[in-house]
């Protein structure tokens, strides 16, 4: 029989204290790990076996390969970064999906070459898809933009103005928000040479203003004119002009 070398041994708790010398080993019997000892520090410092189920904190991976999942301890119970250590960029594979919810009612779904989808997965009656834009400005007053949803091209080779946005849809107060008061207007902005502006809005009234000179009303909802200006044709309505 060849010689068996055997080192000190113990259970997790006796090797917690247990100091030993310098450069001496130890083996947890329960965690089937090493501890490697600097003659000071009880329990030593601890290594990790290929099967070591061992809580890791503070441990640096560097580009670290996942074959299968990166698992919280419980639903809702960790985050992937912190509000002072963030991730820079997140890369998904085509048709990638992310799952919101615990029971995963909202899917947000790469599209491949396309866009995105997003999906409420619920198949009752009255459970449409929502998507609130919110503010976090605590005093509202008159001409603040509530939310905006902005088009543009940065890309386009021709640069200066192909690259601003060329359109806009925004929600602006007419007015200082109170408890009894939160009127909006949803102003339309296009491009024409420049960065889009204000083209037409509906006021909180409901009615709808083109170019800072059309009020349609109920007798005058549409104005369609030519590229020089000249009307063409008034639906249900009479010239504006």
């Amino acid at each position: 029989m060849p010689t068996a070398l055997q080192l000190r041994r113990g259970t997790t708790a006796q090797n917690d204290s247990f100091t030993g010398a310098v450069g001496e080993l130890s083996v947890d019997t329960q965690l089937d790990s090493i501890r490697v000892h600097d003659g000071s520090t009880a329990g030593g410092f601890a290594t990790v076996g290929v099967a070591s189920t061992q809580t890791l904190t503070n441990k640096t991976l560097t580009s670290p390969q996942i074959t299968t999942s990166i698992i919280p301890s419980s639903a809702d119970g960790a985050t992937v970064g912190t509000a002072s250590a963030e991730f820079s960029d997140l890369f998904l594979a085509d048709g990638g999906v992310i799952n919101l919810g615990n029971d995963q009612d909202v899917k947000i779904t790469h599209v491949a070459d396309s866009g995105i989808a997003i999906k409420s997965v619920a198949t009752a009656d009255d459970k449409p898809l929502t998507i609130t834009l919110q503010t976090g400005e605590t005093d509202i007053a008159a001409n603040d933009v509530i939310g905006s949803i902005e088009w543009q091209a940065p890309d386009e080779g021709q640069g200066t103005d192909a690259i601003t946005v060329c359109g806009a849809i925004k929600v602006v107060s007419e007015g200082d928000f109170s408890a009894t008061n939160n009127a909006t207007k949803m102003a339309f902005h296009l491009g024409l040479s420049e960065a889009a502006t204000e083209k037409a809005q509906l006021s909180s009234a409901g009615a709808f203003q083109c170019d800072s000179t059309l009020t349609c009303t109920p007798t005058a909802i549409l104005l369609i004119k030519d590229s020089g200006g000249s009307t063409l044709k008034t639906i249900n309505g009479v010239n504006a002009n």
